[in-house]
């Protein structure tokens, strides 16, 4: 079962048994919906320094002038995230030279993907219900 970018409203939960493409356009829903203003891509290829990387969502926007660039990593797991994934979506931010990284899962986050994430200025989001919450939005200089 797919879905088009008309995402039903119905279906504004992240079912158990929707597949990881279903699930990553249940997230590009919400991101469309609450920045409307923003470029939103679906399984983007991201030429960084030292391959391609396909990312699951990438969103552009200008602000002040700038052109940025966010990696969206969605996660649909049952068990919580552990910090590898967040250490990988690293490594692409630094490759491609995006602004920000963004991992957003179905489950809880690792007590190390939390840490690292913290460390290394990567949002984390846990989906519950219809309600996206942030675990982690940024490692904010005082």
């Amino acid at each position: 079962m797919s879905f088009n970018n008309s995402f039903p409203p119905e279906r504004m939960y992240p079912n158990a048994e929707l597949s990881p493409e279903e699930y990553e356009l249940f997230v590009l829903n919400y991101f469309r919906k609450t920045y409307p203003f923003a470029e939103i891509a679906h399984r983007k290829d991201i030429v960084g320094f030292d391959g391609v990387y396909n990312i699951d969502l990438t969103i552009r926007f200008e602000e002040l002038g700038v052109h940025f660039l966010v990696l969206v990593e969605c996660k649909h797991h049952k068990s919580p995230v552990k910090r590898d994934y967040v250490q990988v979506l690293k490594d692409r931010i630094r490759s491609s030279g995006a602004h920000k990284g963004i991992l957003v899962s179905s489950s809880s986050f690792q007590c190390g993907a939390t840490t690292y994430a913290k460390a290394h200025n990567i949002a984390l989001i846990r989906v519950i219900n219809d309600e996206f919450r942030y675990e982690i939005r940024s490692n904010r200089v005082p």
